[in-house]
């Protein structure tokens, strides 16, 4: 009661000195009957869609097009290592664009951009004026733009749903799926066009993909957009006063570490072809394991709708961590069928967990750091991809065997897995508002909200 009164207090006193948003909260969130049953939501899961689609087929065009210029690995893998940086540092710029604009404007105008610029290639390769310099900056100007979209769109849900877990939970999860078969769509489509009907009609294919994707995304309806108006007081959307406001509240850090030690996927494919070529000595059977990694996400986005209230938040995080678990020790049988086994289980764990963690970091957000928060969310993703990769290769490059290398993967795994109970022991006991223990994870007694006056934290575990 006295801190309710105190927070009561100091936002009626010191309204004026603190940081002042303006937003329409009847504007900003939706119920969650609303939420089910309006049409605002399709542009945005349709447009995604398309630029998934798009963005999964430069995986066929992009890899060949450089190889078509260049037989240097060592070019390529320079402008390769360039683009992911492009990438990595497009995910801060998309939050601070968030911020300062709307998730909605910095999402069309960034797919835009991206068409625009991708249309280059087709019409200099038609005019035989294409040549790797200008291929390496074109997709290098595109991996920029794809980290800002990137926030952005991971950003949208909360401009349509606003901070109700459950509203969240229904739209990530059709965001998820809709995410994942874009990405299963993309390699199949472009390399059909490719083989039919040559490179220029596929790299055309890219462009018209993200127009289609921009032109639907104008459809997303337009929500009020929190703004700072006192950057003093609150910060202004920089990295640095992310890190703080995530790394100083519990309710953004707990979640924000789980959704980190859940990313395992970018190095699937590097896994997956290891374990094929090295202990099944069959590198044909990769192509399954990592299609059991798409069709096993895609299966637990749309169980996760269904049956996102099954468990609490930190019940889908000890579910994913068991899922860690199971890819750990997935490879000791040594034989495809057990592995693939444990592929189709992890994912069908992992999914539903990190959405889980999603919608709750994305719940706990302080109005008008939205962007912010979520693009440093992408931007520590984006670096856990790149060091994962290194460390895959490092864990073969130290030992005399295979075997001896899955085996501090999965050791590294297990850390994970083991790392992710912990966190949901202090992610339930934050949620059910009792004490934690003085340690990392026990958040100080600050005011995390930009809106003027201490937001109350609310609950957000889910009954049984």
């Amino acid at each position: 009661m006295k801190s309710d009164q105190r927070s009561a207090s100091s936002s009626n006193v010191g309204e004026d000195q603190t940081c002042k948003v303006s937003s329409l909260t009847s504007a900003h969130t939706s119920s969650p009957q609303n939420s089910e049953t309006s049409p605002k939501v399709w542009p945005f899961l349709t447009g995604t869609l398309a630029a998934r689609f798009a963005n999964n087929g430069q995986h066929v065009t992009f890899p060949l097009l450089l190889l078509q210029f260049s037989d240097s690995l060592s070019a390529l893998g320079f402008i390769t290592a360039f683009t992911t940086a492009a990438d990595t540092a497009g995910t801060l710029l998309g939050g601070w664009l968030s911020d300062r604009l709307h998730p909605r404007t910095v999402l069309i105008a960034s797919t835009a951009v991206r068409s625009v610029i991708l249309t280059l290639i087709p019409i200099l390769l038609v005019a035989r004026s294409l040549t790797l310099s200008l291929v390496a900056c074109i997709y290098l100007l595109d991996s920029l733009g794809r980290g800002v979209a990137d926030t952005a769109r991971n950003t949208i849900p909360v401009a349509l749903m606003g901070k109700d877990k459950n509203a969240l939970d229904n739209l990530n999860s059709r965001y998820q799926t809709v995410f994942e078969l874009g990405a299963m769509a993309g390699p199949f489509v472009a390399g059909g066009v490719l083989a039919g009907m040559g490179a220029v009609a596929a790299n055309w294919l890219i462009p018209a993909a993200f127009a289609t994707a921009t032109i639907i995304y104008l459809r997303i309806p337009k929500t009020t957009q929190p703004a700072v108006q006192n950057e003093q007081a609150c910060g202004a959307p920089t990295l640095r006063n992310s890190i703080s406001l995530v790394a100083s509240n519990a309710g953004l850090r707990l979640p924000f570490i789980a959704i980190v030690l859940l990313h395992l996927y970018p190095p699937r494919g590097i896994f997956a072809a290891l374990f094929a070529g090295s202990i099944l000595k069959a590198p044909e059977q990769a192509a399954w394991l990592v299609g059991l990694f798409g069709l096993g996400a895609l299966t637990g986005s749309v169980l996760y709708g269904r049956i996102h209230s099954l468990f609490t938040s930190p019940g889908w995080l000890r579910w994913g961590a068991a899922g860690l678990l199971l890819l750990a020790i997935g490879w000791i049988p040594g034989s495809f069928f057990p592995m693939a086994l444990c592929i189709v289980l992890f994912t069908l764990s992992n999914v539903p967990a990190r959405l889980s963690m999603v919608s709750t970091l994305q719940s706990q957000i302080p109005q008008g750091a939205d962007g912010s928060v979520m693009g440093l969310t992408r931007f520590s993703l984006s670096l856990t991809s790149m060091v994962l990769r290194f460390m895959v290769g490092l864990a073969f490059a130290v030992v005399a065997s295979p075997a001896h290398g899955f085996a501090l993967i999965g050791a590294g795994i297990a850390i994970f897995a083991i790392s992710g109970l912990w966190v949901s022991q202090y992610l339930a006991r934050y949620l059910n508002k009792e004490s934690m223990p003085k340690s990392f994870f026990a958040s100080p007694a600050v005011d995390v909200s930009c809106s003027g006056s201490n937001s109350e934290r609310k609950s957000i575990v889910t009954k049984a």
